[in-house]
This record gives structure tokens, C-alpha cells and sequence, in this order.
């Protein structure tokens, strides 16, 4: 038997245990894990700097829930918002969630009613199925929602995931493409300093 595996080139079984992962959908969640571990090290911890003078969002993006509750970013106005564009297929969205998840959780048990996470699914709203399982085994239902039309020129990202952070008067005051880690005191303060 360890003939026949001496045989078969190296190439082939990482080519096989790719389409492997591929095949059965497990290839997000197992690259989200590797990379899960590069946001445990502190290199992407998110570093939001304080902006002298951020872009207004000015049109309205309607955006609807797990439950079908609708609503309007500009009915947030007066709330810091923390919008993160992402999709299950996405490994890098994959590897920061956990840390949306407990920024999500710290928002609610400290009791700020004045920051909203909203964690928006690129994927359509023909996924919803699909998104709802991944969101209930990952713990994000409360904060996860379908865009209903497009997004403002202001949050539109070629890549995900993209984060924005938008002031109580609706500015751009933080934006990241790529993966972060959420889950620090430094993000955490940040969104405190702009209520």
C-alpha cells in the first residue's frame, strides 16, 4: 500500500484534496480557518484613524433582514453604523466573521442602541436559504441582511470583504477591503468616540 502512495505525485493529491474541498462547499470554512489564525496574531487588527473630513452618504440603500424586516440606511441616521459587505463563499469573509460576532455580542450587552452592525450578503437574495444556515451556524442571524437595491457609490467595493463605518450624520469615517480583526478594544473605542 505505500508503494501505490509513493507513486502518486505530490501535485495529484493536492490537486485532489482541492476539488475535494471545492466539491463538498468546505473549502470557505477551511480556508477561513487557516486565515482565522492570521487575524489572531494582531497584523490585521482593524486600525481606524480618526478623518478630518469624511464623504456624507446621501442616498438611500434599502436593505432587508432574515425575517423580512426592511429598512433604509438613511433611517439610521444618528446611529454609528458598521456595515460589512460579505459572502459565504469567501474565505477571507469566512475568517473575520467570528470577530463581528463578537463585536455584534458586545453591542448588545453593553446595551448600545446607538451602533448597529449590519452585516450585508452579497450573494442575493436567491441564496437566502443558503445564507440563513450559514448564518444560524455561525451566529450572525440578528446582524445579517440582503441588499434590496444597490449600493451607494460610497460603499461600493469590488472586494470583499469591505467594511464601513458610518458617523451618526452618515459620514464615511472608516473604510477596509480585505479581512480584519473587529474584535479589539481599539475598534471598539473608536466606535465609542464618534457617538
Amino acid at each position: 500500500m505505500k508503494k501505490i502512495f509513493k507513486k502518486i505525485p505530490l501535485w495529484l493529491i493536492v490537486v485532489l484534496v482541492f476539488l475535494l474541498l471545492r466539491f463538498t462547499g468546505a473549502f470557505p470554512e477551511v480556508m477561513g480557518s487557516m486565515q482565522r489564525v492570521l487575524l489572531w496574531t494582531g497584523l490585521f487588527n482593524a486600525r481606524p484613524q480618526a478623518a478630518a473630513s469624511a464623504p456624507r452618504l446621501q442616498e438611500h440603500w434599502l436593505l432587508e433582514d432574515l425575517d423580512g424586516k426592511r429598512i433604509d440606511i438613511q433611517d439610521l441616521r444618528g446611529k454609528v453604523v458598521v456595515i460589512n459587505l460579505w459572502a459565504t463563499w469567501c474565505p477571507p469573509c469566512v475568517a473575520e466573521l467570528p470577530s463581528l460576532r463578537n463585536l455584534q455580542a458586545r453591542i448588545e450587552a453593553e446595551g448600545k442602541d446607538n451602533i448597529r452592525l449590519l452585516l450585508v450578503n452579497v450573494e442575493g437574495t436567491g441564496e437566502r436559504e443558503k445564507v440563513l444556515r450559514f448564518a444560524t451556524r455561525k451566529g450572525i442571524t440578528s446582524a445579517t441582511y440582503f441588499p434590496l437595491s444597490p449600493e451607494p457609490p460610497l460603499l461600493h467595493s469590488k472586494a470583499i470583504p469591505a467594511t464601513f463605518v458610518l458617523s451618526p450624520s452618515g459620514q464615511v469615517v472608516y473604510r477596509k477591503k480585505g479581512m480584519a480583526n473587529y474584535d479589539t478594544q481599539a475598534f471598539w473605542a473608536f466606535l465609542q468616540s464618534l457617538q
